[in-house]
């Protein structure tokens, strides 16, 4: 009887492919952005035209649609519903993921880390910051174009579609009679975790504050402005060392007579 229940309460094999393809839709974009913006990695699913079939778009484009993405993810992750095995599987191929992407652990780029720690809370089910983010940016100037909403609306409907495919063929059956191996092979999860920790250390604390929809361009402007305010500050900074070095010095009074 209780291996009975136990089985009921296995999810079925298309609820594990389904969470894996949400997470790749995603990271499909997040590699195209990296493209884009001249930096390389491994990419495991850019360019293979799986979801992704024009690559001519700009960096904000593929950024653009990371966060749309991301937004698909973070809504079916909240799902109470969702079992903890699917959440862990998805998990474990991000991490996965991190670990083939070579992804440096201790140089990371502070927006890639961002993107990073912000998918890895969605698959934890927190999709607070990402929701709330995606309505600020709605409301300012840097709205998705309709076609961006109009391609988004027809790959989700798409993939809705696909999705009921997938349940279909696989019916009631379970993980393991299905066969399903993960999109990243048999890595060692826990390397890419290791690496993303690390991550998460150096970035963390600024999370919350960091703002997702900020153009890469936009975003080089503002490194580049913090680094000149701290060039500024430094040499200020010198100058009062300087002076204040000077105040220090033994003077002979005899001298300013």
């Amino acid at each position: 009887m209780s291996e009975s229940i136990q089985l009921l309460d296995q999810p079925l094999a298309y609820e594990y492919q389904r969470a894996l393809d949400i997470l790749c839709k995603a990271l499909e974009a997040f590699e195209g952005y990296v493209n884009k913006t001249g930096r390389n990695i491994n990419s495991q699913i850019y360019g293979t035209g799986k979801w992704i079939k024009d690559y001519g778009g700009s960096a904000w484009d593929f950024q653009e649609t990371f966060l749309i993405h991301s937004m698909i993810c973070g809504a079916t992750f909240a799902d109470k519903s969702m079992l903890s095995s699917v959440r862990e599987f998805t998990k474990k191929e991000f991490y996965k993921w991190i670990n083939r992407s070579g992804i440096p652990a201790d140089n990371c780029p502070r927006d890639l880390a961002h993107f990073l720690i912000e998918m890895r809370d969605i698959l934890d089910g927190d999709n607070k910051k990402i929701v709330r983010e995606n309505n600020q940016n709605l409301e300012n100037k840097k709205k998705p174009s309709i076609k961006v909403h109009n391609e988004t609306f027809f790959e989700y409907q798409k993939f809705a579609h696909e999705t009921e495919e997938k349940k279909e063929s696989f019916g009631n059956k379970k993980l393991n009679e299905v066969g399903i191996q993960g999109q990243f092979g048999e890595d060692d999860w826990k390397k890419g975790e290791e690496i993303f920790t690390e991550i998460e250390k150096k970035y963390r604390r600024e999370h919350n504050a960091y703002y997702l929809f900020v153009p890469y361009g936009e975003q080089q402007e503002g490194n580049q402005k913090s680094k000149s305010d701290l060039t500024s500050f430094q040499i200020a900074n010198s100058d009062f060392s300087s002076i204040e070095d000077n105040n220090d010095m033994d003077v002979d009074e005899s001298s300013l007579l």
